[in-house]
């Protein structure tokens, strides 16, 4: 929750000269931080469900759990409505939304200034989805190595699209003939 604070409290909207790209060092250091952070609200949010088999003061068959339930499916569907659902096609539903978000994360290579409030947004998605997913997992009492491979596969999509957008922004020439046609 520290991080969370310090992305939305550190974030700066304005335009300036050193984000044009000269600030891709702050940036690598943001996108590595946006991955240990997601990873760890992602797997945090599917564990707590699933550890109310040994602990039942977390279950998910709790009546106060139905309102997290509840919150976890709003933010399940505000996630579609809002980000995917207008841009949506047949070919672009076919990748798991939290690795196109994860994408679109790390190829924000050269606005510094949008990298924490997509740091603080999409961990907040994946804190929520995954209490939502683990909830679910945890009621269909799976083994637990089923259980810990959704878990695991759920935690790990949003950073390997920020690796994988790292990689695409660090091989993207931002001043090719193709970028600059699009721009």
């Amino acid at each position: 929750m520290c991080l969370l604070t310090w992305t939305a409290s550190s974030t700066n909207y304005e335009c300036s000269e050193e984000d044009s790209g000269s600030n891709k060092t702050e940036a690598k250091k943001l996108h590595i931080i946006a991955i240990f952070a997601i990873l760890a609200t992602g797997t945090f949010g599917c564990s707590v469900p699933t550890l109310g088999r040994w602990f039942p003061a977390i279950s998910p068959d709790k009546d106060y759990f139905y309102l997290v339930k509840a919150f976890a499916a709003g933010v399940i569907l505000a996630t579609g409505f809002i980000h995917i659902l207008p841009e949506a096609t047949i070919e672009k539903l076919t990748p798991p939304a939290e690795y196109h978000l994860g994408l679109i994360t790390g190829t924000r290579r050269s606005l510094v200034s949008t990298i924490r409030p997509l740091i603080a947004a999409l961990s907040f998605h994946q804190l929520f989805e995954g209490l939502g997913l683990g909830s679910c997992i945890a009621q269909g009492k799976f083994s637990l190595k089923s259980v810990m491979i959704m878990s695991i596969f759920f935690s790990l999509t949003a950073p390997m699209g920020i690796v994988l957008g790292m990689g695409i922004a660090s091989s993207y020439n931002e001043n090719s003939h193709t970028a600059l046609i699009y721009c």
